[in-house]
């Protein structure tokens, strides 16, 4: 790895932390909900049960009163050359690592497509979607479930593929175990209705 591709990596990897923060940080305290069927637009369901919304906005306040995202950045940017290397996090791999989550991203994005709103995930995207070439296709964006009940599946979808990611940026840079917690609790947290 040169010093530019590390210089890179580092770049890239800042602006998915940034954006993951931003991500959790929304969902945890003001969390959001989607139509049942893109018909019935009136009735919205919420992504994640009252209850549990209430103890992850209450989570996510006790984290951000001992954490940082300039302390977690300012850790990736000392993260050792060979750590990256170690965890697969310059050119090809995380390129590939970046385009996963971005498909999955986009995934959601096009079911919200069809109520013609931005998915609040979609909203946050940085820098660090767009090298990510050539953008996903059709098929790619398409929902793995039929019709927009598959709104839960996408984001469970999307959050597995930011755990791939995510968990080795937090290895390679040696913190972050609190806000991987905190993002478990948020996918474990999605409440899905019964078909």
């Amino acid at each position: 790895m040169t010093d530019e591709q590390q210089q890179q990596a580092i770049e890239r990897i800042d602006a998915f932390l940034v954006w993951l923060w931003a991500f959790l940080r929304q969902h945890c305290q003001e969390g959001f909900a989607y139509p049942v069927t893109v018909d019935e637009r009136r009735v919205w369901r919420p992504l994640v049960e009252p209850s549990a919304q209430q103890a992850l906005a209450a989570a996510w306040r006790h984290y951000e009163s001992d954490h940082t995202l300039d302390a977690l950045r300012g850790r990736l940017r000392e993260t050792p050359r060979a750590q990256l290397i170690d965890h697969g996090l310059y050119g090809a791999q995380l390129d590939a690592k970046l385009r996963m989550v971005r498909v999955l991203l986009d995934r959601c994005d096009a079911l919200w497509q069809q109520v013609d709103r931005v998915t609040p995930a979609q909203e946050l995207v940085a820098a660090w979607a767009v090298p990510v070439a050539p953008p996903p296709s059709a098929a790619e964006r398409a929902p793995r479930r039929g019709g927009f009940g598959g709104m839960v599946k996408a984001i469970k979808d999307l959050i597995t593929g930011i755990d791939v990611f995510a968990d080795s940026v937090f290895d390679a840079v040696g913190v972050g175990k609190a806000l991987k917690e905190i993002k478990e609790l948020f996918g474990m947290s999605l409440d899905e209705p019964v078909a």
